[in-house]
């Protein structure tokens, strides 16, 4: 597994993509690449910052406010946490039980109208365990 990296803000690095992605993804590590989280109880290494294809570069931020794609139809304030969403892989939503959390949403207040709606996050994964 290679790491490349990158001294853009926010701070990130280069993996491969173990499928195609999309920007907002959360991520995890599986056999050495990076995938989409698919049950609350996975730990994302980061977030996707700009789509790739499978076996392609992708650049993954650990920290800062970036863009996460969200779990449809949930209404989210100023200051709120998100979570790794159970029933939309690669997503996030307010659903705390058992599951991980990613940072703290930083838009205005508004309601997600769709799966994958992309939303200001604040997150840091600087210091979550992670296994793979």
């Amino acid at each position: 597994m290679t790491y490349v990296y990158s001294s853009g803000n926010p701070p990130s690095f280069y993996i491969e993509a173990g499928e195609d992605l999309v920007e907002g993804d959360l991520v995890k590590i599986s056999s050495g690449t990076a995938v989409k989280v698919t049950a609350a109880s996975d730990v994302p290494i980061g977030v996707v910052l700009e789509g790739a294809n499978s076996g392609d570069q992708v650049e993954i931020a650990i920290e800062g406010v970036v863009n996460v794609r969200s779990k449809g139809s949930v209404t989210y304030a100023f200051g709120d946490k998100v979570y790794v969403d159970d029933g939309v892989d690669g997503a996030v939503s307010k659903t705390s039980s058992s599951a991980i959390n990613v940072g703290k949403y930083v838009g205005k207040d508004l309601t997600t109208s769709a799966n994958g709606d992309l939303i200001p996050v604040y997150i840091s994964f600087v210091d979550k365990e992670q296994t793979g």
